[in-house]
């Protein structure tokens, strides 16, 4: 292709081979034995390709070519079904398909509110269109052990879009999130690694990438997408750097028998189907509803009044889940349910902050006030923080991002003089809401 024309195309019209989204574009890929399967829907029109490209009206699309295999055909949608659907395209309402979702959820699983079985619902439909969102929460499931966290985990596996249960090291979740947008479900997450944790924690933003060293290449860097939905679980709190990030969902003995997850109930394929089926109907419908809510904020708000209290972060998870619920037609009484436990779900989350660094963010609060930076002693901390040491108050500083600035030491005893950031101390204060004590000395 001869550079002009290359330059004369749209950018527009290279599309990840797995999923994507342009516009009111929406777009899946499996793998066959025959070779690659896509289907394509835009404004509606949806058309069919095995080919690496598509004409859409006058519009041509293609698909990228990268590393690692798309998901098997077989295991997410069933063919004949496929074929029906390229042949008369046709899907259930988002009320019907809610309605399906819900009660798969709760046949298989005991959850002790209401407002969980919404959000699991619509965080699982949102899977097949997550590309269209700027943030997605993530979920976590935490309990003791015997209460349906790995259930849960497996009900994901099979209802949402190419779920993924794994365990995997963070280079092979790296190449799977790369070639196929896995939605990515982590079982055990007490256990998980700093490399895990250094991963996940900015993948909850469109964009978000990594780039690591290629030992295999003599050190070529390689730069690959995070980005996705991801789902933990695990009988201890998450790292706080991916707590915030989260939907909680507590976990309990199920009060009732459930029944087993099958990897290849036929009702867990048809759903696939229908999901695919609604995604790619309604999908042109969706685009509109996420630019109004997400852009609008006092239209949000509106319609969610406790999203007033959300700021940042919070509002930016939660726009998702109600962008679902309204594009699901979810009934108002379970919208409310739903709202009801995000707000309990982000006070647990925040609660998980360790109790000596909520001790130190209420010293430094107390010394701070609204200046910009305080500079203060480890010697001034230390006699206001019992039970600390020289090194832990070091490292906890640092690992926090408080310090304006390198420390200095001040003489031969170890005495080093921190000049603290105001500013990220009042952020931290507010992000987990925690309540300083007025005046001088937080003690």
């Amino acid at each position: 292709m001869s550079l002009s024309a290359i330059l004369e195309s749209q950018a527009s019209q290279l599309l990840h081979p797995a999923i994507d989204v342009q516009g009111d574009l929406l777009g899946y890929g499996f793998r066959t034995a025959g070779g690659n399967v896509h289907v394509v829907s835009e404004g509606g029109k949806i058309v069919g390709s095995s080919d690496l490209r598509a004409q859409l009206g006058d519009r041509t699309v293609q698909w990228e070519q990268r590393k690692g295999s798309l998901v098997r055909l077989d295991d997410q949608w069933n063919r004949d079904d496929l074929r029906q659907f390229l042949a008369a395209p046709a899907a259930l309402s988002g009320r019907a398909l809610y309605d399906k979702h819900r009660a798969a959820w709760q046949i298989h699983v005991d959850l002790d509110h209401p407002g969980k079985y919404v959000i699991l619902v619509c965080w699982g439909l949102m899977t097949y269109v997550y590309p269209t969102f700027s943030s997605l929460p993530f979920l976590h499931f935490l309990g003791p052990k015997g209460t349906g966290k790995s259930q849960s985990l497996d009900l994901l596996a099979a209802l949402s879009r190419d779920g993924y249960k794994s365990r995997a090291t963070a280079a092979v979740v790296g190449d799977l999130i790369e070639s196929r947008r896995v939605t990515l479900l982590f079982d055990q997450a007490n256990s998980m690694s700093p490399e895990h944790v250094d991963l996940f924690a900015d993948s909850y933003r469109a964009g978000a990438r990594r780039t690591i060293v290629n030992m295999d290449k003599r050190g070529v860097p390689y730069e690959f997408e995070t980005f996705g939905p991801k789902t933990f679980a695990g009988i201890q709190p998450l790292d706080p750097d991916l707590a915030d990030r989260t939907i909680l969902i507590t976990t309990t003995p199920a009060s009732r028998t459930l029944e087993p997850v099958g990897s290849h109930d036929p009702i867990f394929a048809d759903l696939r189907a229908q999901s695919y089926r609604w995604a790619l109907v309604n999908y042109w419908r969706l685009v509109p509803v996420v630019e109004m809510l997400g852009s609008n904020s006092q239209l949000a708000a509106s319609v969610y009044t406790a999203l007033h209290s959300h700021r940042g972060r919070q509002r930016d998870l939660w726009l998702p889940i109600e962008v679902m619920m309204e594009m699901l037609e979810v009934p108002e009484e379970d919208r409310v349910e739903a709202r009801d436990y995000y707000q309990r779900s982000q006070t647990s989350t925040k609660a998980e902050l360790p109790a000596d660094t909520v001790d130190l963010l209420l010293v430094l609060a107390g010394l701070v006030g609204e200046k910009s930076t305080v500079s203060v002693s480890s010697a001034d901390l230390l006699r206001r923080l019992p039970g600390w040491t020289a090194i832990k108050l070091g490292k906890r500083l640092k690992s926090l991002a408080l310090l304006a600035r390198e420390p200095e030491r001040e003489d031969r005893n170890h005495v080093r003089m921190y000049e603290v950031d105001g500013s990220g101390v009042r952020s931290l204060i507010e992000r987990y809401a925690i309540k300083p004590t007025t005046g001088g000395d937080a003690r």
